[in-house]
């Protein structure tokens, strides 16, 4: 893949987030709609929300890198293999 298709993707990932998170999240959101009509308001007043039905467990903010080191290792990648 060329660098300049690479940063057009971290581009568009920019406007238009893709990922587990992203999908885990549009699963959630329709698990709650489909979960609201058929709630039963009198037993459960309270509206489901996508995050009802998304993981408990998350990955280790610690240990997750940054935009930053990630793009920083990105470029590092694609410059060695410029040259």
């Amino acid at each position: 893949m060329p660098v300049s298709l690479f940063y057009e993707w971290m581009a568009f990932f920019g406007l238009e987030p893709f990922g587990w998170q992203e999908d885990e999240y549009r699963s959630s959101l329709v698990a709650s709609v489909i979960a609201n009509t058929a709630r039963n308001p009198k037993k459960r007043r309270k509206p489901f929300e996508p995050k009802d039905f998304m993981r408990k467990e998350k990955m280790n903010k610690a240990r997750r890198p940054t935009q930053e080191q990630l793009a920083q290792k990105i470029k590092t990648i694609f410059g060695a293999m410029a040259k």
